[in-house]
């Protein structure tokens, strides 16, 4: 059964065990914010959003793969000498980079810190794409057809699949910071065997995949908490109202539990096999048939999402970290939506140029809209 969880505990709400976010979640911080928690957010960089108000900010060294790891872990412990004589803080990553960064150092970050994280050869192989992908097969996970292309092969292999076909690097925010692109579409064999090329110069192995935009626009995001063997402790389902193809979801709406979806999530958190919060996405194949394409297994963008929906997933996860029971149902709501109103107005926009954006249902979604960044 999909469970949601109950109003707040005074006494867990009111214990000031606090919060660390590591990377730029302002939602992140309001959710637990509105339980009374103490939270701090550490990031290397400034933030794009304002934190609301009782949120404490902290700039620290960069945490990336080759930079100082001493430099942000000194800055981290920092953050335990402004957050009163409480226990060990919650840490939790809401970047890729984060979660990386947390893996190379987590024996000294479980010192000081509650760390709400996945062991680091989990969290590495599902930020890694290629790696995910390999061993979704291996566990015959729900995934779309798909192709490893490691460096040092023939780039020319990913002809065999048919087009079009998704390319993807080993990691996103990597490409994203050279090419300005997660990903790529590749519409032709000659298209697909540059994008290949263009990762293995960027030193990332590659995973081609199945296009399944070709058969529809549908993409659900479904969150969930899991507990220690991996089994799903509370969920919500939402969908993607808008996004150009492949691109980051500009809306979500939150709707009720499909049965295959809930099914093929279930089947990746048992194969993790380890507690905390993940939000899986997932296409339909030709056939219906939900596809797992992305897990993520820190802090997502409409983590805000959840709590207005009644399943407060990340107060949830803090419950669990600190040895607090988790609340069990009370209820859940279907239509409410998620608007990241910069990103969405862009999306609609191109949208709309070609003839691809129903007027009534944007502003439709955008009345509808409870959680807006």
């Amino acid at each position: 059964m999909v469970t949601a969880l109950q109003q707040p505990d005074p006494h867990v709400a009111t214990s000031r065990v606090p919060a660390v976010i590591f990377g730029p979640s302002a939602a992140a911080a309001a959710v637990l914010l509105r339980h009374g928690i103490p939270v701090t957010v550490v990031h290397d960089g400034p933030l794009r959003t304002r934190l609301p108000a009782g949120a404490s900010f902290q700039i620290c060294p960069s945490y990336s793969e080759h930079c100082d790891d001493h430099a942000w872990v000194e800055a981290l412990v920092a953050t335990r000498s402004s957050t009163h004589e409480a226990p060990r803080s919650v840490l939790f990553p809401s970047t890729d980079r984060a979660l990386l960064a947390i893996g190379r150092q987590r024996p000294l970050l479980d010192a000081r810190f509650v760390v709400e994280a996945p062991p680091p050869d989990v969290a590495a192989m599902v930020i890694d794409k290629a790696a995910f992908a390999a061993w979704a097969l291996e566990c015959r996970l729900p995934i779309p057809d798909s192709l490893l292309i490691p460096r040092g092969s023939d780039p020319l292999a990913v002809r065999a699949l048919p087009m079009p076909v998704i390319i993807k690097p080993q990691h996103t925010f990597q490409l994203e910071v050279s090419d300005g692109a997660k990903l790529f579409l590749a519409a032709d064999g000659d298209q697909a065997v540059e994008m290949v090329k263009r990762c293995h110069s960027r030193d990332m192995d590659v995973v081609a995949q199945q296009d399944l935009s070709a058969f529809g626009s549908r993409q659900w995001s479904l969150c969930v908490l899991c507990g220690p063997d991996g089994d799903i402790l509370s969920a919500v389902l939402s969908l993607k109202l808008r996004q150009v193809a492949w691109g980051a979801g500009t809306a979500v709406e939150t709707i009720p539990m499909d049965h295959q979806v809930f099914e093929a999530g279930k089947q990746v958190c048992r194969a993790l096999g380890t507690p905390g919060i993940f939000e899986i996405e997932l296409r339909p194949d030709a056939a219906g048939a939900p596809r797992v394409i992305e897990v993520n297994a820190r802090i997502w963008s409409q983590v805000e999402l959840p709590q207005r929906a009644g399943i407060d997933l990340l107060y949830g996860a803090w419950c669990a970290a600190i040895g607090r029971p988790v609340a069990l149902p009370s209820r859940y709501r279907a239509g409410i939506v998620w608007w990241s109103w910069k990103r969405d107005l862009r999306v609609s926009a191109y949208l709309a140029r070609h003839g691809r954006l129903n007027a009534i249902e944007f502003l439709s979604s955008i009345v509808r809209a409870r959680v807006i960044e």
